[in-house]
């Protein structure tokens, strides 16, 4: 293959019995534009069986990173897949911050996180919105773990049009994660020091937005998390109760950030489906 994607040559055929017994969601592009100028390129994963005369629900579902990026790819999370399955669509954002887009979309989020990966998610939702009359404005969910965790966090603080969120595995004040996580280096070079800089920190955490919070929140955290550790999922959870927001929380033992045993990915996607259901069915 061509480093323009042409020339594609398919190698083998080893999934094509199990592809044959399944109905996959097949992504549609939508691009939005952000204040910037940018093209904002999101990917709609359709619910099965689409009926545009019907109303449907939609989960923005975020990805990670955020030097990362969503493409039109079997995603192996599985919520592209199993969401669509159960009624749902999904959208994808490839927000500033994302990979694959150049340099300067990737670093637009240097030393001021949030707001413009906010922009972008509300850019690229609306146009979804816009121009699938088949999606239900009144019924949006929202959701990613590890950056996707935090931005759905920073997003409910920011805006109430979502049902209910569920962030996973996230960082919830960079203040008090500073020497507990593994990115004490990345906040010194962009943010600076905690101590001098804490109106910064402040300021860019999204759980400094909490009192904002309406949605109803569902949060899930891995017990031996390096990356975005336990005690902030746990420092989030308790705000929450003591604000007297909905919310419940779930942590799966002896899993890293990226989560692996089989038992603990099921549970997961089940939670997912009745969490999402409990606010989003007709």
């Amino acid at each position: 293959m061509a480093a323009d994607g042409s020339g594609l040559e398919r190698l083998s055929h080893f999934n094509d019995a199990f592809l044959d017994s399944v109905s996959l969601s097949v992504p549609e592009t939508i691009v939005a534009r952000n204040g910037a100028g940018d093209d904002v390129e999101s990917w709609l994963y359709p619910p099965l069986s689409l009926d545009p005369a019907r109303k449907y629900p939609l989960i923005l579902y975020i990805h990670g990173g955020p030097q990362e990026y969503d493409g039109d790819f079997f995603d192996t999370g599985l919520e592209n897949q199993v969401f669509p399955g159960a009624g749902y669509a999904v959208l994808r954002v490839n927000y500033r911050g994302s990979t694959s887009y150049g340099e300067r979309f990737c670093r637009a989020l240097w030393g001021d996180w949030h707001s413009r990966e906010y922009e972008d998610l509300m850019a690229a939702l609306d146009r979804a919105l816009a121009d699938r009359p088949w999606l239900d404005a009144g019924r949006l969910g929202i959701g990613g773990w590890s950056y996707g965790g935090i931005m759905t966090l920073w997003t409910v603080g920011h805006t109430d049009r979502f049902k209910v969120g569920v962030p996973e595995r996230f960082s919830f004040d960079y203040r008090s994660t500073f020497g507990e996580d593994q990115w004490h280096a990345q906040y010194l070079e962009e943010l600076g020091n905690p101590m001098t800089e804490e109106e910064k920190y402040r300021r860019l955490s999204p759980g400094t937005y909490l009192p904002n919070v309406k949605t109803p929140l569902y949060l899930i955290a891995d017990q031996k998390d390096l990356n975005c550790p336990l005690p902030q999922v746990m420092q989030a959870y308790q705000r929450l109760r003591l604000l007297g927001q909905k919310t419940e929380l779930v942590v799966y033992p002896d899993e890293p950030h990226s989560m692996g045993r089989t038992s603990h990915l099921v549970d997961r996607l089940e939670r997912l489906l009745r969490w999402y259901g409990a606010h989003l069915a007709p």
